[in-house]
């Protein structure tokens, strides 16, 4: 998933600079139907400037529905929910 506002990178990147994959200081996790998955990755999008992402697994067993719910935690704080669909 893309995003924006991380927090720190490690190492850091200087303002506009594009990234080198610089990954984020604190770990993020993502919630995925109330289940926690750890993020494979979470930092600055190879390439680009000022935007972030985060790699991560749908579970195997998550239900197929169109509106699954996805928080992504950093930092002791919360994303919004968002929703996705997932189907077998």
């Amino acid at each position: 998933m893309y995003a924006t506002g991380l927090g720190l990178l490690n190492p850091p990147l200087a303002t506009g600079a594009p990234s080198a994959g610089n990954e984020t200081a604190v770990p993020a996790t993502v919630t995925v139907d109330g289940v926690e998955v750890p993020a494979l990755f979470s930092g600055s999008t190879f390439g680009l400037v000022g935007l972030n992402q985060v790699n991560f697994r749908i579970p195997a067993n998550t239900r197929s529905a169109p509106d699954i719910p996805v928080v992504l935690s950093i930092g002791g704080k919360q994303s919004n929910s968002v929703t996705i669909p997932v189907a077998p």
